[in-house]
C-alpha cells in the first residue's frame, strides 16, 4: 500500500468516526446547533437595530435646516449718531426653517469684556419673528 493510499485511508477513518460520533450524540448536536443560532439571531438584532437608528440620526443631520449669522456689521462707534448693528441670517438646507425667532442684543462695556452674560432685569430685547424664507436671508437691524 503506497503512502497516498494511507492518507486516504486515515481521511476516510477519520470521517467515519466524525460521523459515528454525530451520530452517538445527536441531541447534544442539535442543542448546541441551536444555541449557536440563537446567539447569532440576537447578535444580528442588535447589529440591525443600531444600524437603523444610525440611519435616522444621519436622516434628521441631512434635512435639518441650518440658520447662521452670515454678515455681522456695527457702525458708528465714537460718533454722536446711534450706534446700529446690522446681522444677517441665513436660512440654508434641505428643509429650510419656518417661522423662527431671531433675538440679538447689543451691550456696552468695558474692554476686553470677559462677562457676556445677560441680566434678568435687562432682559432680551422683542423678538423678531422672521417670515417664511424659503432660503435665502434676513437682515437684522438693532439700534443702540
Amino acid at each position: 500500500m503506497s503512502s497516498g493510499e494511507t492518507i486516504k485511508q486515515k481521511i476516510k477513518e477519520q470521517w467515519n468516526n466524525f460521523v459515528q460520533g454525530t451520530k452517538r450524540n445527536n441531541e447534544v448536536v442539535v442543542a448546541l446547533s441551536t444555541f449557536v443560532m440563537a446567539v447569532f439571531t440576537v447578535a444580528l438584532f442588535i447589529a440591525t437595530r443600531a444600524l437603523w437608528k444610525s440611519g435616522e440620526r444621519h436622516s434628521e443631520r441631512s434635512l435639518r435646516a441650518y440658520v447662521f449669522p452670515t454678515e455681522i456689521k456695527v457702525e458708528n462707534f465714537k460718533t454722536s449718531t446711534p450706534v446700529v448693528a446690522f446681522v444677517e441670517v441665513k436660512n440654508s438646507g434641505q428643509t429650510p426653517a419656518y417661522n423662527f425667532i431671531c433675538q440679538a442684543k447689543m451691550t456696552a462695556g468695558e474692554f476686553p469684556q470677559t462677562d457676556f452674560s445677560v441680566s434678568e432685569e435687562a432682559g432680551l430685547p422683542a423678538p423678531i419673528l422672521a417670515p417664511v424664507i424659503r432660503l435665502g436671508s434676513l437682515r437684522v437691524v438693532i439700534v443702540f
